[in-house]
């Protein structure tokens, strides 16, 4: 037969976050800590990314709830495979909940990783989703302008009194001169 207790008082500590509450239990073993169950709610969003084709990205998401809520990643209203479903995937969920590309992949004509991502966590007592964040893949414009050569292009001096109109490209390896009168 299992020991019997006696509860003297309970009393509740309003102190704590919205929707969680500590109880005290007071009786003859003497006093013990309880927290209760509380619903997901996200505590970091995630952020919009540009990244370059290739390279590594985290989205971010942390959630906090009583049990811990289990995290999944939606890309564009579909759920996002992870290494968790197929250990072969480039895409990882940490433990925090973050979602990490170990590449992001970009081709012509297929564009898996851009999109508009959110991450729902969930536990027994609900789901919380978080903000709606962007993952762009960087354009490669300019360094298609700078390996075109740009030879065509003339410079041409204003006159005095005349407006100037000057243009920056930069990418890997380029120079900036600036010339003085």
């Amino acid at each position: 037969m299992p020991p019997q207790h006696q509860i003297s008082r309970v009393t509740g500590d309003g102190r704590r976050a919205q929707n969680e509450a500590v109880w005290q239990v007071h009786g003859m073993l003497g006093s013990r800590l309880r927290q209760e169950d509380t619903p997901p709610r996200i505590v970091e969003h995630p952020s919009d990314l540009i990244v370059s084709k290739g390279e590594p990205a985290t989205l971010n998401c942390k959630a906090e709830g009583r049990p811990t809520p289990t995290v999944e990643w939606y890309k564009d209203g579909e759920r996002v495979e992870t290494d968790r479903d197929n250990p072969r995937s480039q895409r990882m969920l940490l433990p925090s909940g973050s979602l990490f590309f170990l590449r992001i992949v970009h081709g012509r004509r297929s564009k898996p990783d851009e999109g508009s991502y959110v991450c729902v966590a969930r536990n027994y007592l609900g789901e919380a989703v978080s903000h709606n964040a962007s993952l762009e893949v960087a354009s490669e414009q300019p360094q298609a302008l700078l390996s075109s050569g740009l030879a065509g292009l003339q410079a041409v001096p204003p006159s005095i009194g005349q407006l100037a109109m000057l243009t920056l490209i930069s990418g890997e390896g380029q120079q900036v001169r600036r010339l003085k009168e």
